[in-house]
């Protein structure tokens, strides 16, 4: 079964089974959310990994390329992206970055003193 991303990082003693057993059924999917679960993991950027999202910020942040010279980052990147590609990734992470990554504004805030 498919657990929640929610985890909860509370102690759970031995004597409690019933309830730790009735806090993972609650915390299973249902086939909806599954199917938006994957719905939105297609829609989002699947193919993206952590050490690139790490590269377009240290990119960012070091002043190597302007948040909108998607050229420099994606030869920045190294790999085999496209400059559509990372178009669209740094235009979300700017966007929506605020709501996904904890915090960015802090991220936000050096991507801004490079670019000043």
């Amino acid at each position: 079964m498919v657990q929640n991303w929610k985890r909860k990082y509370e102690n759970r003693d031995g004597d409690n089974d019933e309830g730790a057993a009735k806090e993972d059924e609650d915390e299973t999917l249902t086939a909806v959310e599954l199917e938006e679960r994957e719905r939105l993991l297609n829609e989002g950027f699947p193919h993206w990994s952590f050490p690139e999202y790490q590269r377009v910020v240290h990119v960012l942040a070091g002043g190597e390329a302007a948040v909108t010279d998607y050229a420099a980052i994606a030869a920045a990147l190294g790999t085999e992206k496209t400059i559509g590609e990372v178009r669209d990734y740094v235009t979300s992470l700017m966007e929506r970055g605020e709501q996904c990554i904890e915090n960015f504004r802090r991220i936000e805030g050096r991507i801004q003193k490079a670019m000043a």
